[in-house]
């Protein structure tokens, strides 16, 4: 193909989108909603709430601060995604899956092009909220769950999620990186301490990296209109469990997210890190609920700062994947639990447990998701492999499995407490495995990820698994890409009786013949390129000029 383009070809290609796989950002740019609903339970005397953390038999007295769901939409004209928290110990996957299920008519997703399987469901695990998991009931072997309370909670948030994608108007996002040490320990480490006789670690000024400990903090910001702040997203590594009381409350992040929408306006939103085993916030014997507000205001305190240096993304394209995961449940206690109807979790056919992980990009900033409270080691060899800027690890996200240990941690005497709450020895490993295969596979905007070669291997790598058989009715169809240049080569894709192939080498007879360099490619389909623009400046051919069948092709990978 020349340049000097006919029109209709030139508007045809616009339609294509073949940055479509990096989610390239398409005229309408990026678009951000927020919305928040209130889940606080009611209290009265004809109805017991029990709280969920430390031990049973709690119940709740009197409401310090509302619990909150906060849900965050983002689309880019091409795809989107919906993060949620809520204030309460843990959203597992049979909440997580009802949540889904009530959204799946939502007229707003359906104009949004959401599907509600991109609806992620996280919990801030305070400490002082009521028990939607019900191990923390009046007694053991009773549940403390509230079968009312949970219809209003999957109800509430669902009408929240839809609130937050009908809000959705154009965007743009501030990022930021900061450290908190001091405001975190690990206890675990002090118990070490104290094995060896040093029990005046309480007011210790130890250094951050000495313990297995992540005191850093993600941050980004929503901008509107004129600069307007919509929203400030906190990540950060810490149990809200400093109010050991009988008061309804979020713990730290009532003072976090307070402080903030002081100084921002908008809504503040706080998602949970990698705090197991045993991460808290570094409070002094006695303080109880006065430690979560002065660690609260003093982490709101060190955010700001992080954010008068911070900078705007230039462009916001969003790649999302999740991956379906299943383990086999060793924990004892569990299985008991399922099997007297405590915990509301039905293992499959061969006693193994369903959940998943995300791996999602906006633009340059990179989030993986865990389905629980992962120690401190998990979270630091992700963010190893991950290559965005910001990193967020949103941990006890779609699901509450407990704690998240590496195989060499589980049952170890140090982690007796964790290991006693664990679904399985392997959850660490089969959890690390998903994800670090999603980070290689998708970088974010503006990452290289090694040499053009390998960048180029792991796209068709993991073309087929990007296939929409739904758009193949009908389709017979042979694509030739053929990359020059350093990484480059010939690759083939075969479409027949909706399922696909990927081959190297050339095909005969193709229906679509796509050449370009193959850093060139790269930069297209990573989102870097506009595709309308490659074809301008003769960086992308296609032969027969067929827009219907570059159009189908997008249809069906992208």
């Amino acid at each position: 193909m020349q340049r000097g383009l006919p029109p209709v070809l030139i508007a045809g290609l616009a339609v294509v989108g073949l940055g479509g796989y990096a989610g390239a950002q398409q005229a309408p740019g990026l678009r951000v909603g927020v919305a928040q609903a209130a889940i606080t339970p009611t209290l009265s005397a004809e109805r017991t709430v029990w709280i969920a953390g430390y031990q049973g038999n709690r119940p709740a007295k009197m409401v310090h601060d509302d619990l909150w769901v906060r849900a965050l939409a983002l689309q880019d004209g091409e795809r989107g995604v919906v993060l949620a928290v809520c204030d309460l110990l843990g959203f597992n996957r049979p909440l997580l899956l009802r949540v889904r299920q009530g959204l799946a008519a939502a007229e707003a997703l359906k104009r949004a092009g959401i599907k509600p399987e991109e609806v992620h469901v996280a919990a801030t695990h305070t400490h002082s909220g009521p028990d939607t998991i019900g191990l923390w009931g009046p007694s053991e072997g009773t549940s403390g769950v509230d079968a009312q309370y949970i219809e209003f909670l999957i109800t509430t948030v669902a009408r929240c999620v839809e609130e937050a994608v009908a809000a959705m108007a154009p965007a743009r996002l501030k990022v930021a990186t900061g450290s908190a040490p001091g405001l975190s320990r690990n206890d675990r480490f002090r118990d070490i301490l104290e094995a060896c006789g040093i029990r005046d670690y309480a007011s210790r000024d130890i250094p951050a990296e000495a313990e297995i400990l992540d005191p850093d903090f993600a941050v980004m910001q929503v901008l509107g209109a004129e600069g307007s702040v919509m929203a400030t997203v906190v990540n950060w590594a810490c149990h809200p469990e400093m109010s050991h009381t009988n008061l309804i409350t979020s713990d730290f992040p009532h003072w976090l997210r307070g402080r903030l929408q002081e100084e921002y306006g908008g809504m503040a939103l706080y998602f949970q890190g990698a705090e197991g085993g045993m991460v808290t916030g570094n409070s002094l014997p006695g303080e109880d609920i006065v430690a979560s507000e002065r660690i609260g205001l003093a982490l709101a305190e060190r955010v700001i700062e992080a954010l008068s240096k911070g900078e705007e993304v230039q462009a916001s394209p969003i790649k999302a994947q999740s991956r379906s995961i299943k383990v086999s449940i060793e924990n004892e206690g569990f299985k008991a639990a399922m099997a007297a109807g405590i915990l509301p979790i039905t293992p499959g056919a061969q006693g193994e447990l369903e959940t998943e992980v995300t791996h999602l990009t906006v633009g340059p900033i990179e989030f993986v998701t865990i389905p629980g409270e992962a120690l401190p080691n998990i979270a630091l060899m992700l963010k190893r492999s991950m290559r965005g800027e910001p990193k967020f690890v949103l941990g006890i996200c779609d699901d509450e499995l407990g704690y998240i240990l590496a195989p060499e941690d589980w049952g170890l005497p140090l982690y007796r407490y964790e290991t006693s709450m664990s679904v399985a020895s392997t959850i660490g490993r089969v959890i690390g495995d998903a994800l670090l295969e999603m980070t290689e596979e998708a970088p974010p905007l503006g990452v290289g990820g090694g040499d053009v070669a390998a960048q180029v291997q792991a796209f068709f790598a993991s073309l087929a698994e990007r296939f929409k058989p739904e758009q193949a009715e009908g389709v017979e169809a042979l694509y030739q890409i053929n990359l020059t240049g350093e990484g480059g080569g010939q690759w083939y894709v075969t479409v027949h009786n909706k399922q696909c192939a990927v081959a190297t080498g050339m095909a005969e007879k193709p229906s679509l013949s796509l050449q370009a360099e193959a850093s060139d490619w790269l930069k297209i389909v990573n989102g870097e390129l506009n595709p309308t623009v490659a074809v301008l400046q003769g960086k992308l051919t296609f032969q027969p000029f067929d827009i219907a069948a570059a159009t189908k092709f997008a249809e069906l990978f992208f």
